[in-house]
């Protein structure tokens, strides 16, 4: 393998640098031209016939991968290869469209939402579902004891609607309430309402806020 591939913990770290390089004068950022033609031969290794980007081991794209390489280009400040059939993937390859899944992950439609509102298509489409989902969605039992919500998928809603333009006043009082009880002291926000005990989660956080 080429000694120019990179590692994900080292494209991770120059994708989360990205924004604060792109404000820099050009003559300080020069010298990373190299490392940022890594970056875009890493991105396009993940590419497939089928439109998409896949996971490196695997010879078919996912709709996850396709939305983490999207927003990789987005911080690079390029636009990704054959935007048109880009496109049509993100909108026609949900994940339930490979295999029927055992309950509806919310996660997956704010992937292909953020997707194309990048890559300048209105989304319209979704509007109407998206529209319909105004409360958390329990999860199954079997795998959360509790039946919470997965905090992740619940909160790409919130992100969903305003993404479409929709209006926040009907997700209240509903998912206000739900991160509330999520929130701990320290402002960090986790899958498990605070009482539960224990701390936040970094990622959990990240959705939160």
């Amino acid at each position: 393998m080429s000694s120019l591939r990179l590692t994900r913990r080292a494209a991770l770290k120059t994708f989360a640098g990205a924004g604060a390089v792109a404000a820099l004068p050009r003559h300080l950022t020069a010298q990373s031209a190299a490392g940022r033609e890594a970056v875009l031969r890493y991105l396009a290794s993940h590419a497939r016939p089928d439109g998409g980007y896949a996971f490196e081991d695997q010879p078919r794209s996912h709709l996850t991968p396709t939305y983490a390489v999207i927003g990789s280009y987005r911080l690079l400040g390029e636009a990704p290869p054959n935007k048109a059939r880009l496109i049509d993937y993100v909108r026609t390859h949900h994940p339930r469209e490979l295999k029927k899944l055992e309950q509806e992950r919310r996660i997956f439609e704010f992937q292909q939402v953020q997707s194309l509102v990048w890559l300048g298509d209105p989304a319209a489409d979704f509007r109407e579902r998206i529209g319909a989902m105004k409360a958390p969605l329990g999860y199954l039992r079997q795998y959360e004891q509790h039946g919470y919500p997965i905090f992740q998928s619940e909160t790409g809603v919130v992100q969903c609607h305003a993404l479409l333009g929709q209006p926040l006043a009907a997700l209240v009082p509903a998912f206000p309430d739900y991160l509330t009880v999520r929130r701990r002291a320290n402002g960090s926000f986790n899958n498990t309402p605070a009482a539960d005990g224990g701390d936040g989660h970094v990622m959990n956080t990240l959705w939160g806020l």
